[in-house]
């Protein structure tokens, strides 16, 4: 009886590996897949076949994958492969936006400084920079530092700008390290300290 019993166990232990071993398997291979469908629609959309891209793309952007959905509201936008529509080109950036992609983030910010497809709204236009240039986009941290000197959709902010400028342009960004140049002549020697001592101190956040 406590031989059946011990088989018993070892047969349902036995069952449960070989269901894992496939589930891991499959799992592994369906995420090969993918990346090699989103590889392929990459260098579709670099040889400009941009209908090839999309074919490629949007089956991997509606199972959610954040950096085709991000890719395909950039083709949507510019009506590459596809037709031109620019709230189809909002409603992409947004879903790989809200899983945290930074560059969807700073195009979303975009769309909104510019109202294509949205209303025109600054703060939410800040709102998506900042999610963006936090973790360290510099194109987001430029385009944030330039609504701080100009004071859209925030309170308008030399030193904020400032270290915004100054965190994109030690990437070696030239229109990074231009406009901290430029608004360094708006400022006070305490004010420029003040701003160098914020991006001194700046960290990254994770997504």
């Amino acid at each position: 009886m406590v031989i059946i019993r011990k088989m018993k166990l070892m047969n349902k232990k036995l069952t449960f590996l070989l269901s894992l071993t496939f589930l891991v398997f499959f799992s592994c291979s369906v995420y090969g897949g993918v990346l090699e469908d989103f590889k392929g629609g990459l260098d579709a959309h670099q040889r400009k076949d941009y209908k090839e891209a999309v074919r490629l793309m949007l089956p991997i952007a509606e199972q959610g994958y954040a950096e085709a959905q991000n890719n395909l509201g950039w083709m949507r936008n510019h009506g590459q492969g596809i037709p031109q529509d620019f709230k189809e080109a909002v409603k992409w950036y947004r879903l790989s936006a809200e899983q945290g992609f930074p560059m969807a983030q700073s195009n979303l910010g975009r769309i909104y400084l510019s109202g294509q497809g949205v209303s025109q709204d600054f703060k939410e236009a800040v709102k998506w920079y900042r999610l963006s240039a936090e973790q360290g986009n510099a194109k987001a941290q430029l385009n944030l530092g330039w609504m701080y000197d100009n004071g859209q959709g925030v309170l308008q902010d030399y030193a904020l700008a400032h270290m915004w400028f100054n965190l994109c342009g030690s990437s070696g960004d030239q229109a990074c390290v231009g406009n901290r140049s430029i608004i360094e002549k708006k400022m006070s020697p305490s004010q420029v300290e003040k701003a160098q001592e914020m991006a001194k101190n700046w960290k990254p956040t994770k997504k």
